[in-house]
């Protein structure tokens, strides 16, 4: 607070100390020393020797910072590779906390009250944070169920942090293009072993997700999910129906390679469409020529481990096209 810095302070409400939660962080911009006006002389010497009178704008300043706090997060991810103990849970509040002390910030400067807000950092953390993300994990070559388990965790993680950024209400999802929200959802493709029936990249997905989030991954997969369906206009973007196992296994609607009484036709199946907008798509997709026969092989693996799934297929595919699945899937759910 003494000389050529700027008498300033951080106030931290007291709502944010809450018992039994560990500790809070709170992250500030950077504190830059007070510059004086230099006049003519002084600014050439800034030029000759490299020295700046200049303090960055608050735009960009704290664009600097977002990605200094959050730097080797974003390392970690574009790598899919998360510290063994962290959750999920864990590592969107640790990206949001930081999001939120860098956009609203309660600041006494010359002991009076102020609030800065910066809603265009919410922008910034979509396109200049999370997108490139996207841009490698979505090409990450994959060997290993271990492998691909990590890029279905770093792509729920994402999806969960898109769905809080949404909550601040200062991201609309028209702000998300299609083809990223199309990217995180095939990133939730499962690699299931069909010989041994196993699901091991599932079953790590699952460790690494506590009981008390399931509610929030579920509701972020199916935001985005209801997203793509309703918001493409080119609805060969199938890739919601990668989210569906991932839904159908955390909700406990049926477990991996479970079997399924299907003897019934899909009229009379209670079939649960609370995740997403099945209805919507049906009325979409009811013209278009040929779909399911371009899509089907692509999404085969998945039915063998989601019984669910089958019915989901059936249930949006069109009576003219179910002739394409008749050798797929149950009889009594290509009839019904």
């Amino acid at each position: 607070n003494k000389g050529h810095f700027v008498n300033r302070c951080l106030i931290i409400p007291t709502a944010s100390f809450r018992r039994g939660e560990g500790y809070y962080r709170q992250y500030d911009t950077i504190i830059y020393p007070e510059k004086k006006n230099k006049g003519y002389l002084g600014r050439l010497g800034d030029l000759v020797y490299g020295g700046s009178s200049t303090i960055p704008a608050n735009e960009p300043m704290r664009q600097k910072c977002l990605m200094t706090y959050l730097d080797k997060l974003q390392n970690d991810l574009t790598h899919c590779e998360i510290h063994a103990n962290y959750t999920v849970d864990y590592v969107v509040a640790f990206a949001m906390q930081v999001v939120t002390c860098l956009t609203t910030q309660r600041i006494a400067h010359d002991d009076k009250p102020t609030v800065w807000n910066d809603e265009k950092l919410i922008i910034f953390m979509l396109t200049g944070w999370i997108f490139p993300i996207i841009d490698t994990v979505k090409n990450f070559p994959v060997s290993t169920p271990e492998e691909n388990g990590k890029i279905v965790m770093t792509a729920i993680i994402l999806i969960c942090i898109v769905g809080k950024l949404l909550g601040t209400k200062q991201l609309q999802p028209h702000d998300i293009p299609v083809p990223y929200a199309a990217s995180m959802l095939q990133m939730l493709c499962l690699s299931p072993d069909l010989e041994n029936k196993k699901c091991l990249d599932y079953e790590f997905v699952r460790s690494v997700i506590p009981n008390h989030y399931v509610k929030d991954v579920t509701e972020a997969i199916s935001g985005l999910g209801n997203y793509l369906i309703t918001t493409a206009a080119d609805i060969e973007h199938v890739e919601w129906f990668y989210c569906l196992p991932i839904l159908h296994f955390l909700n406990n609607c049926t477990k991996p390679f479970e079997t399924l009484d299907l003897h019934v036709p899909v009229d009379t199946f209670v079939f649960n469409d609370r995740y997403l907008k099945l209805g919507t798509f049906c009325n979409r997709v009811a013209e278009k020529e040929g779909f399911f026969e371009r899509h089907f092989e692509k999404l085969k693996p998945l039915l063998h481990i989601d019984p669910m799934l089958q019915c989901a297929f059936a249930y949006v595919c069109p009576l003219k096209d179910r002739s394409h699945l008749i050798h797929n899937l149950s009889p009594y759910l290509c009839i019904g």
